[in-house]
Order: C-alpha cells, then sequence, then structure tokens
C-alpha cells in the first residue's frame, strides 16, 4: 500500500471515529488497529489542517478607512487600512 492510499484510509477511519462518538481505545479494538497508529494519524491530520498556506489573504476592492483585530482573549484592535502589512503582521502574531 502506497502512503498516498495509506492517508486517504486512515483519514476516512479518523471520519468514522468523529461521528461515532466512541473514545480512541474502543475504536481502535473494534477496528483492530492499534490506538497509538490511531492517535498518531489524528495528530497528524490536525497539523496538516492547522498550516496556513499563505500568511495573508489578499483583501480585493476594499474601500475602509479601517480595520479590526479581534484577539482570542476578547480585545479588539482598529488600525487605519492603510497600515503597512509589516505592522499588521506583527500585531496578529502578539
Amino acid at each position: 500500500m502506497t502512503l498516498k492510499e495509506r492517508t486517504i484510509e486512515m483519514s476516512a477511519l479518523i471520519e468514522k471515529w468523529k461521528v461515532s462518538g466512541m473514545n480512541q481505545v474502543d475504536f481502535a479494538r473494534i477496528h483492530q488497529i492499534n490506538v497509538l497508529t490511531l492517535r498518531y494519524w489524528i495528530t497528524k491530520q490536525r497539523k496538516e489542517v492547522r498550516q496556513p498556506t499563505s500568511d495573508f489573504i489578499e483583501l480585493k476592492n476594499f474601500h475602509r478607512q479601517e480595520m479590526s483585530i479581534h484577539y482570542p482573549n476578547g480585545v479588539e484592535l482598529v488600525v487605519s487600512a492603510q497600515c503597512p502589512i509589516s505592522v499588521l503582521k506583527s500585531l496578529i502574531n502578539l
């Protein structure tokens, strides 16, 4: 089995686990795979989902005078729409 085939197979199995409502140990036992193997592929899939394709997305036809950055702790920062990208990047990565 190729890595691509194994990845597809494990991705399908992870989706089944997500909707099953079962814990990982029981799910792995029923599907006759090692629980550590299941956990490895779950972690691998989560890391792939988190990786951004680029640092920023392009905003076309953007006519606002200001932008807001909402931080997870509830703080909102309002900056000028003319704010340089380097400054925005530093503010986002706080």
